[in-house]
């Protein structure tokens, strides 16, 4: 008992026992950390994947209604025409304007009873389609950049998150050959937009 005492330096078991289960649970969040990239940087989309979608109806009935619930302290504006169509897997796009959506709510909307407004609009030219998403939630810390959001993993190691967020976006756009742009906007404090081809420009 002595030895051990003079070991652990005046710390009992059970608070060696903590520190000790405390860092393994940092090693395996790592780990998984690790695993989540690798999937995100190796994932195959096959041309198949593809299909010609229209944005309006996918997000009025793929994306919006899961966020139109009492538990969410704010609503979402979307506006798009009818007619907007581009040819993309739709399974990453979701998951792209899926992470967007969910940073905003977690980082974003932070304080209770304010009325925050997520606005989706969706606008096209001949060759592509522009999906612009913006909140009057928390404004993005000065030092993020487009490149620094899209990056994989840049969380804490307490953080619940996976930091692949933004990687998981970046994977879309990077297939779709579109483009990721932070606005600097007088009316919203966080401002996204996505550029896309309508055309089958991406490659497998």
């Amino acid at each position: 008992e002595p030895i051990q005492e003079q070991y652990y330096q005046g710390q009992s078991v059970e608070q060696v026992g903590s520190l000790i289960n405390r860092a393994t649970n940092c090693l395996d969040q790592m780990k998984n950390h690790i695993i989540n990239i690798r999937k995100v940087v190796t994932k195959d989309i096959k041309e198949e994947d593809f299909k010609q979608v229209n944005l309006e109806e996918l997000f009025k009935a793929r994306i919006i209604p899961q966020y139109l619930t009492n538990s969410k302290d704010f609503r979402i504006e979307f506006k798009c025409s009818p007619k907007c169509e581009v040819h993309l897997c739709e399974s990453e796009f979701i998951g792209a304007i899926e992470n967007i959506i969910n940073n905003a709510d977690v980082h974003g909307f932070t304080v209770s009873e304010t009325k925050y407004v997520l606005a989706i609009w969706v606008t096209e030219t001949e060759d592509h389609v522009q999906i612009d998403c913006a909140n009057n939630g928390n404004p993005l810390p000065p030092e993020i950049t487009a490149d620094k959001l899209l990056s994989p993993g840049d969380k804490s190691i307490e953080s619940l998150g996976s930091g692949l967020g933004g990687a998981h976006i970046d994977e879309m756009i990077k297939s779709h050959k579109g483009s990721f742009v932070i606005i600097n906007d007088k009316n919203y404090n966080v401002h996204f937009r996505i550029i896309l081809p309508k055309g089958k420009k991406h490659e497998n």
